[in-house]
């Protein structure tokens, strides 16, 4: 039998995600063993070490659950030409949060993540138990103005976490133009998926609402709840013209 890790022992062989090389020996920023960083794969479990995204919406062909030979179904939400809403996307993008280890008022782990080109990673805020005030995730664009009226929608991750613990209440979105606070909403609800189809996964959700100021700026605040909670935010979207 041929050793998966030559050079480290791993009697048991293990490989769990099947791509010839022991769980012993992966390198832990390339789970998909592909030669491309975790950080930078649009395809983090799937080798495709090309890269190949056919429909331009951040996930590669190997993992995309969506026909690519078909631009119709293109996600609403993404960098594809058919998609009528884009998100908010470095370089001219940057998410900013406390990151802070200790975490001890709230943190936001790879804040980065939610401007980044993959939709399959996530911004996780962290809300420790009986937190006075809030824990924030602000995203500014430097090189794009949304007009108003627009729709703005959050791409969060485990939908049914925030129904089933009615932490829909504890969420607050503000837009802000250069600095100014222009609109706040606490009143959300949760979209129908389909909505604006992003990932076409049940576990991604969309927290969707109409905005009338132009912004270029979205705040995405948590707090107020006697449980520890983590929101996982993916993505920031909007229209680049004003509806």
């Amino acid at each position: 039998m041929d050793d998966n890790c030559p050079d480290t022992y791993n009697p048991g062989q293990e490989d769990s995600d099947g791509d010839g090389v022991g769980d012993a020996c992966e390198d832990t920023n390339d789970r998909d063993g592909d030669g491309v960083p975790d950080s930078e794969d649009n395809c983090p479990d799937t080798a495709n070490a090309s890269q190949t995204d056919t429909d331009g919406d951040g996930i590669g062909d190997a993992c995309d659950p969506v026909d690519d030979s078909d631009p119709a179904t293109a996600y609403a939400c993404g960098t594809a030409a058919s998609a009528p809403f884009k998100p908010l996307q470095a370089p001219d993008a940057i998410a900013t949060g406390d990151t802070s280890l200790l975490c001890l008022n709230g943190c936001v782990d790879e804040p980065g993540n939610v401007v980044d080109s993959n939709f399959l990673n996530s911004a996780t805020i962290n809300v420790p138990l009986n937190l006075v005030g809030t824990v924030d995730l602000d995203v500014v664009d430097n090189g794009q103005t949304y007009e108003g009226p627009n729709r703005l929608g959050v791409a969060i991750t485990e939908p049914d976490q925030l129904l089933s613990l009615s932490l829909l209440g504890t969420i607050t979105v503000t837009t802000g133009l250069n600095g100014t606070e222009q609109e706040s909403f606490t009143d959300l609800t949760l979209a129908d998926l389909d909505l604006l189809g992003q990932l076409n996964d049940s576990d991604a959700g969309f927290l969707v609402f109409d905005t009338v100021e132009d912004f270029n700026e979205v705040t995405v605040s948590v707090g107020g709840i006697d449980v520890l909670v983590q929101l996982g935010v993916i993505a920031v979207c909007a229209s680049e013209n004003a509806l």
